[in-house]
């Protein structure tokens, strides 16, 4: 259909341009098509699956994150789990209800750190998710200048009233294995072209989702050779 919009996943912009230019050559146009990329495209299922608002945008992304910490941070620095954190800011000689330039960078680490940890600690988020001030059990598992943490985390969850995208996962992954039936209606395909990479987490989502939709990937091989060879040793 000329109307129909397509969605292929790529990693990166050129691998768009150079995609979109391929389909234009074979079919004298290129129109309706998105190339998203793994995080925000992933995404979109997920909430769709759980009827959650795909346009909404996400406060757990490091931008709106960082200006939450921001919020927080007096509050976690009144634990004695963040004094390594008081101290770092104290150098600067600024109060804890102050915004500067040192404060903004230090939460916009932390912001950049915790997504990190969502796609590729999300054992670790979904560990901490239900912990309460002061649970000791986890907490008494870091070492000293990890403490603070867990705390923030337990902060953050009391500001923001939606799932980190791992703890989302987490519950789709539950539930395609019970055979529950999305809640809204899916794309038919997931499209994934060129990508060579993708978090663990992300790999056990695609590969759940293809018990109910289709998936079409499209991998490079540096010859035919090797791809012929990779085969035989399947075959053999």
């Amino acid at each position: 259909d000329p109307f129909e919009k397509i969605e292929i996943m790529v990693n990166t912009w050129p691998t768009s341009r150079w995609l979109a230019e391929q389909i234009a050559t074979v079919n004298d146009i290129s129109a309706q098509v998105n190339f998203p990329f793994p995080n925000s495209h992933l995404r979109k299922f997920v909430q769709l699956y759980l009827g959650l608002d795909v346009k909404r945008a996400d406060p757990w992304d490091t931008n709106p994150l960082t200006w939450t910490i921001i919020d927080v941070l007096p509050k976690l620095l009144e634990f004695s789990e963040a004094q390594n954190l008081s101290q770092w800011l104290n150098t600067d000689n600024s109060t804890s209800n102050e915004l500067n330039k040192n404060k903004w960078e230090l939460a916009k680490s932390i912001a950049k750190t915790f997504n990190s940890y969502f796609l590729y600690r999300p054992d670790l988020i979904n560990s901490w998710w239900n912990l309460g001030y002061k649970s000791n059990n986890l907490i008494n598992e870091l070492t000293a200048h990890n403490k603070w943490q867990p705390l923030l985390l337990t902060l953050l969850r009391e500001r923001i009233s939606s799932e980190p995208i791992c703890i989302q996962i987490f519950k789709v992954l539950d539930q395609l294995q019970r055979k529950e039936k999305p809640m809204k209606e899916l794309p038919s395909q997931l499209q994934i072209f060129g990508i060579t990479t993708l978090a663990p987490i992300q790999i056990d989502l695609i590969q759940a989702l293809s018990s109910i939709i289709e998936i079409k990937m499209f991998l490079l091989t540096p010859c035919q050779d090797l791809w012929k060879r990779c085969q035989s040793r399947r075959e053999s």
